[in-house]
């Protein structure tokens, strides 16, 4: 229990779902691999398999329920800025007077 006394259970969080997250892509790229090593079959055990591998992407993603939840909010920000625009989404440690963000748009709702 150190590292949620040094960092906190937010930081315990989030370190976490990057592994679940590391995780997933390493099985979503074993997947991907899979078809390289089917035997010749007939149409109706290619049919199966088929329909078995998308289930299993089905469930995948089911392991990161956070990532689509980002990926709405991130898709939320298309319709709050003009096309073109920098946007900084702030980290804790970021702040609007590092030169790194000069002539960004700061996302307030953070």
């Amino acid at each position: 229990m150190d590292a949620v006394e040094n960092y906190g259970s937010e930081w315990l969080n989030e370190v976490y779902q990057f592994i679940i997250e590391d995780q997933k892509r390493d099985l979503q790229n074993t997947m991907a691999l899979l078809p390289l090593a089917r035997t010749a079959m007939d149409k109706d055990s290619g049919k199966a398999l088929a329909d078995y591998g998308k289930s299993l992407a089905k469930e995948l993603e089911k392991m990161t329920p956070w990532v689509s939840n980002r990926r709405r909010g991130l898709s939320d920000l298309r319709k709050k800025y003009k096309s073109g625009t920098t946007v900084v989404i702030p980290d804790a440690s970021d702040g609007a007077d590092n030169p790194l963000f000069k002539g960004a748009t700061f996302r307030k709702d953070s």
